[in-house]
């Protein structure tokens, strides 16, 4: 499976609420941006050029979304050529 992802570094920008308390009231944030490594597939399959498009990946949705063992299995099935469970 050796070349099924490259990594790339990419910017990321933390978000979070100004620590001053005017400046916390009126709702201003402060921003911190670091680089970050990243895995992108090489290769895309139409379903994913197809679906839905994120502009920006938050912990919320990492919490809410995310399954380790789904996307391990994920992985191990498309390896082995098994077809999708439902």
């Amino acid at each position: 499976m050796k070349g099924y992802y490259s990594r790339r570094q990419i910017k990321v920008i933390q978000r979070r609420p100004a620590k001053e308390n005017e400046k916390e009231m009126a709702g201003e944030v402060e921003e911190e941006t670091f680089l970050a490594n990243a895995y992108f597939k090489v290769q895309s399959s139409p379903e994913l050029r197809e679906a839905e498009f994120q502009q920006e990946y938050t912990l919320e949705m990492h919490k809410r979304l995310y399954r380790a063992i789904r996307h391990i299995q994920v992985k191990q099935e498309m390896y082995l050529g098994v077809a999708e469970r439902t």
